[in-house]
């Protein structure tokens, strides 16, 4: 019997050996709880026996008390010690009454003594480390007699004799070491014993071999490094060193798969009275900590999600365990694996959604070790949503979508903005930030059971008009325009409203437009529109004078003029010079006639005249020589 637990106990004996003296406290006192947590759990290993019985064996007896009020605990019917030694001439009763580790190893070898009787009830496949086997060995170690009967067998229908000895052992395990489980129970009917309540006669069993149909429990100590685990209940501390006083990292989830990482230890408060060890544990992500072996339960099978698209349930089971399905006929059972590995179930054809599936394990000796139920569920994608057109300057995203669902908008694989379809029209609008144009945007539906749609995807429009464009000065002798605009777009040139003519910007965004002459003072729009169609707001030019007027007209001048006349350019200015002495300017009329006083000047000498029009140009120089 002690095979399974060997290695467990050599691995504990070096593990515990550390920061744990031999039994020091004052004679005739109790040591500390964690201490004789130790002693009984390091025993039950070394005798093969699971920690959790006996140590819900010795709670029963004595509390965990070898002593009390100073002196042995001996009990009225002469039980000695924490383990309540009865009528055992075998051992040093001294030794029973005052050394508790003595007293440990007497009750473990009795204990193992009931589990090796011949006329004892067997859990069918039934080993030492399944705690249900150890149900008829816990009630022999108090006695057989009808007081210790699993069920009354006067009352109608069966009740469960609670009072009975084994029941109170089994009921302090369920308390101190298994949160969020229950043991199996045994299918008792009145037939299986045959006794006399009123009589101290031990009981007759009748039926020497049960089946339990339920799940069984394994003891803790099967667990070894890497060992996979789940937790059993919601709310389980993963903490940062072992001990209910220590440092909270997280809280666990009911399921939470957890890698065994090490030995388990003590609670390194010695005076906790904490009756579990501590297992060291990762996490899924990687993080370590240490959770409490009454949390923690060995996972040997794990089931993917099946949906009503499914052609196959997969997942993961341990080495020697089958998998029997109920529930649909549809999906195949697993015979026993021979290995660690992950499994394939066909489904002959699709199940509907709600289907439950049962998944039962069991090992070789037909022992259920896990029970998983599990409901089809929705596999069938959602429609694909409606998109309406984007463009660079939305910051919604509008559509439609099926009712109540999620939808998510996405660009380059990342998230730019969800929101929930309406429960009634299906309707959504995304908040998003303005995206540039041609951009990609790919939007998807996810449902309630979690399905995502097949994207949409939607290029943003460019609904941004180009800058207006840059123009270099016009004048009335060019031919062209240049300047520069858009990269790419095309410049468009407007007189009175009408094209004249239009050009595309270069890859550097520069642009020339051939257009003919203008007269000055004409004004030209220019436009740009890029390959959206979006057209700028216009840049107005007017068309600059850049002609010379004719060389102005000048009347007779003799040496006697002091009035000089003429003709030029209308409303342009006449300015007179001597050789390079400037004399005077006049302003021409509306008419186009000039009159300017000036004094007489010598017979012979040259003036030059000159015509300027409103834009400033300069004539060609009209030369009067004075008579």
């Amino acid at each position: 019997m002690k095979s399974f637990f060997v290695r467990i106990g050599l691995l504990v004996m070096l593990a515990v050996g550390m920061g744990w003296s031999n039994v020091s406290a004052a004679e005739n006192e109790n040591p500390s709880f964690q201490y004789i947590n130790r002693l009984l759990t390091e025993e039950a290993i070394k005798q093969g026996i699971p920690p959790e019985v006996l140590k819900s064996v010795a709670w029963v007896e004595s509390g965990w008390k070898q002593f009390v009020n100073g002196k042995p605990n001996i009990s009225s019917d002469g039980g000695i010690g924490i383990m309540q030694i009865t009528n055992k001439a075998d051992y040093d009763q001294t030794s029973l009454k005052n050394d508790i580790a003595y007293n440990i190893r007497a009750g473990a070898e009795i204990l193992n003594e009931m589990y090796n009787r011949g006329d004892l009830p067997k859990l069918s496949g039934g080993t030492e480390y399944v705690i249900e086997s150890w149900y008829f060995p816990v009630m022999a170690y108090n006695g057989t007699k009808p007081i210790n009967s699993p069920i009354y067998k006067d009352r109608d229908p069966i009740q469960t004799n609670s009072n009975a000895y084994q029941e109170k052992v089994m009921a302090a395990l369920n308390r101190y070491h298994l949160e969020g489980r229950t043991l199996a129970r045994y299918p008792f009917v009145k037939s299986d014993f045959e006794y006399d309540s009123n009589s101290t006669n031990n009981i007759i069993f009748k039926k020497k071999l049960y089946t339990i149909p339920n799940v069984i429990t394994t003891s803790h100590a099967a667990l070894v490094m890497n060992s996979k685990v789940i937790t059993t209940t919601d709310g389980v501390k993963l903490r940062k060193t072992p001990g209910t006083s220590q440092k909270e990292l997280r809280s666990l989830v009911k399921g939470t798969p957890l890698t065994i990482a090490g030995n388990f230890v003590y609670d390194e408060t010695k005076a906790k009275n904490n009756q579990f060890v501590w297992y060291p544990v990762k996490t899924s992500s990687g993080e370590n900590g240490y959770v409490s072996s009454a949390y923690l339960a060995k996972s040997i099978f794990t089931v993917n999600k099946v949906t009503d698209q499914s052609t196959k349930v997969t997942g993961n089971v341990a080495k020697g365990y089958s998998i029997t399905v109920s529930g649909s006929d549809k999906v195949k059972n697993r015979d026993i694996s021979s290995a660690d590995q992950t499994y394939s179930l066909a489904i002959s054809s699709k199940l509907k959604q709600g289907t439950k599936l049962t998944f039962t394990l069991k090992d070789a000796k037909g022992l259920v070790h896990e029970k998983k139920t599990i409901a089809v569920t929705d596999g069938t994608p959602p429609g694909k949503p409606k998109v309406s057109a984007i463009d660079d300057n939305d910051i919604v995203i509008k559509g439609n979508a099926e009712k109540g669902s999620m939808v998510y908008a996405h660009v380059k694989g990342k998230s730019i903005g969800s929101a929930k379809a309406d429960s009634k029209t299906g309707n959504y609008i995304i908040k998003i930030s303005k995206q540039k144009a041609g951009t990609k945007v790919l939007v998807k539906v996810k449902d309630a059971a979690g399905n995502f749609s097949s994207g949409n995807t939607i290029t943003v429009i460019d609904k941004t008009p180009p800058g207006m464009p840059k123009v270099n000065t016009i004048d009335d002798n060019d031919t062209t325009i240049k300047g520069t605009a858009e990269k790419g777009s095309r410049v468009y040139a407007y007189v009175s409203g009408k094209s004249i003519a239009n050009a595309k910007a270069s890859s550097s965004g520069t642009y020339s437009i051939k257009i003919t002459k203008k007269k000055a003072g004409t004004k030209i729009i220019l436009k740009a529109k890029d390959a959206a169609g979006n057209f700028s707001s216009g840049r107005t030019m007017t068309v600059i004078d850049k002609t010379p007027p004719a060389a102005p007209k000048v009347n007779k001048v003799t040496s006697k003029t002091t009035k000089m006349t003429g003709t030029a350019e209308k409303n342009g200015t006449v300015k007179i010079y001597r050789g390079s002495t400037y004399l005077k300017t006049a302003t021409v009329n509306a008419k186009g006639s000039y009159s300017l006083a000036i004094k007489a000047q010598k017979k012979g000498t040259v003036l030059s005249v000159y015509a300027y029009d409103k834009a400033k140009n300069k004539s060609k120089a009209t030369k009067v020589t004075v008579k």
